[in-house]
């Protein structure tokens, strides 16, 4: 069973481009597990009260399907010793895909931090998710 790791830009995805992340995430994976990290849910919470209105609507959708789809959250403190620099989400999310996590992303600079090993999904012609790596 894969294990699929969702950043804060891909749970907004559902929101933003009316893409069923969670249908196409079954198409790619096999019954696949969910999760995403503590921070990435806190970044949604911050855009609610501080994005546009455009953004906070696909905020509040991205909570909701969290919830919904049963996501689990995994609390970041578990890996400060082995992060150099804690505040920056991206590097727990590159230290949780070397625990065997895929990453959902649509973030440039984490796709180019991440291992080229590691499984990446991505969002293409706004339309469907596609697997890298």
């Amino acid at each position: 069973m894969a294990k699929v790791l969702l950043d804060t830009n891909f749970l907004m995805i559902p929101g933003q481009f009316k893409v069923d992340i969670f249908s196409e995430l079954s198409r790619i994976f096999v019954n696949p597990e969910l999760f995403t990290l503590d921070l990435n849910i806190r970044e949604i919470e911050e855009i609610l009260k501080q994005g546009s209105s455009r953004e906070k609507k696909a905020a509040k959708i991205a909570l909701a399907l969290v919830k919904r789809k049963s996501v689990s959250i995994i609390k970041t403190k578990s890996f400060l010793n082995r992060i150099e620099n804690p505040r920056d989400t991206d590097s727990f999310i590159v230290e949780c895909s070397k625990d065997g996590y895929a990453v959902a992303t649509q973030d440039q600079e984490l796709k180019r931090r991440l291992a080229s090993s590691v499984p990446r999904i991505v969002l293409r012609k706004k339309k469907f998710l596609a697997l890298i790596g």
